[in-house]
């Protein structure tokens, strides 16, 4: 994979970090909402769209959104046709926040947001 994305939000109030994928999204951390909307999502798919997620290989992250596209790519990689996206959603990312509890309920929305989308793709390709 070799998409990268400069994409990057900090909470006004607490300073966390994390990209508010829809509009006046609230921080993970301290629940104020965000001053601006990122284009996360957007740039998600178009990475998974041009890149081979099934192959990340030495996938360095260079930013904060790169983490999201790695942890979207590695999941992506583990759907099947037919997986009901809010149940993939809820594994991936209990396992993903650990040791940052507090980011589980946004990277899940994050996945619900992406999957529906990333199965069409991912299982469009091989028909």
């Amino acid at each position: 994979m070799s998409y990268h994305s400069d994409l990057d939000y900090e909470c006004q109030r607490c300073g966390e970090r994390f990209l508010p994928f829809e509009p006046a999204m609230n921080c993970p951390r301290c629940l104020t909402a965000a001053s601006e909307k990122s284009a996360i999502v957007e740039e998600t798919l178009k990475a998974l769209r041009s890149d081979d997620y099934d192959h990340l290989g030495a996938y360095i992250i260079l930013s904060l959104a790169d983490s999201y596209i790695m942890f979207a790519s590695e999941v992506a990689g583990t759907v099947e046709p037919g997986d009901d996206p809010t149940e993939v959603a809820l594994r991936c990312t209990s396992q993903m926040a650990a040791g940052r509890e507090h980011h589980q309920g946004h990277l899940c929305k994050f996945l619900e947001t992406i999957l529906p989308t990333v199965i069409e793709m991912k299982f469009q390709k091989t028909q």
